[in-house]
């Protein structure tokens, strides 16, 4: 099992006031470290575009609010496919309370979320025992089972390692060791390319 990841992003104070929230995107990118704060996909893939989400929604269903679109502390740097699942719901009907402890949301910016979840070996979201209703609901809602969370993963994992045997390569002397160590490194390459075909096939 991994950790399903590795920082809980964290929104800056003193956010400036902007009349449009979608000039916030440059701050909220920073801020959610080019992830999205629903599954932790990085951006760097871009896959598809990033948005950006309303914790609370805009327009939920059967009431109302009072928080400004701007609101810099509402707004999360979100994947589409995340931000297109989560889409206005919001099972309380009330802005302050964000779930009832088996159906709702939590905030991502808050530890809380994090700890609900861990990955399986494959790199699936999965939950971690922690509130299993709730973190069971917000699986379902957002679709963090979707194989595109996985694979994003993986790529990710794969390019680290590649990474780090490029480093050892370089530094060995010895030119049987080199020579395994480059083979090994090829086919963690091969299995990328297969993966990021998979992925902008199936996704782009």
């Amino acid at each position: 099992m991994y950790p399903f990841r590795n920082k809980t992003p964290k929104r800056r104070e003193n956010a400036p006031n902007r009349q449009d929230y979608k000039s916030h995107r440059k701050n909220l990118k920073e801020d959610f470290g080019g992830r999205c704060g629903y599954c932790d996909d990085t951006d760097f893939f871009k896959t598809r575009s990033f948005a950006i989400d309303h914790f609370v929604p805009k327009a939920p269903k059967d009431f109302i609010h009072d928080i400004e679109p701007n609101f810099y502390y509402n707004l999360v740097y979100a994947c589409s496919f995340c931000n297109g699942a989560k889409s206005n719901k919001w099972i309380t009907r009330d802005a302050s309370i964000h779930n009832d402890g088996k159906q709702g949301f939590i905030d991502p910016t808050n530890g809380e979320y994090t700890n609900l979840f861990k990955r399986d070996k494959e790199g699936t979201i999965i939950c971690n025992g922690v509130n299993t209703e709730l973190s069971e609901y917000i699986i379902r809602e957002l679709k963090l089972w979707y194989p595109v969370h996985r694979i994003t993963w993986r790529i990710e994992k794969l390019n680290q390692m590649e990474k780090q045997i490029s480093i050892e390569i370089s530094k060995l002397e010895n030119s049987v060791l080199k020579i395994e160590f480059e083979t090994v490194q090829n086919k963690i390459r091969g299995i990328l390319i297969d993966l990021i075909r998979d992925l902008f096939a199936e996704y782009e």
